[in-house]
């Protein structure tokens, strides 16, 4: 996958009846990953546990979570903050 100057891959997980966004992006040196918002895994995770079996399972496959504004970035740089935040 090759990121681009737009967003590419916009994806919406419903859990609990909300919907979130997320983005599917090539991060250097991990390859191609699901990112999703921090809105998403406050939900997931509640007091260091998950909230569900289906919470479990979301969470595991998401790469990284991001602040909610950086999920409309375009790829290049939403590649490039997830990049930074990892290293």
């Amino acid at each position: 996958m090759k990121n681009t100057d737009q967003i590419s891959s916009m994806e919406i997980i419903t859990f609990e009846g909300q919907k979130y966004k997320t983005r599917y992006i090539h991060v250097k040196g991990f390859g191609d990953v699901t990112v999703a918002t921090e809105s998403l895994v406050h939900e997931l995770i509640k007091d260091d546990k998950y909230t569900s079996s289906e919470a479990q399972a979301i969470d595991e496959g998401i790469f990284f979570y991001v602040e909610d504004k950086y999920i409309s970035f375009d790829d290049k740089k939403l590649a490039a903050h997830v990049e930074k935040n990892v290293a």
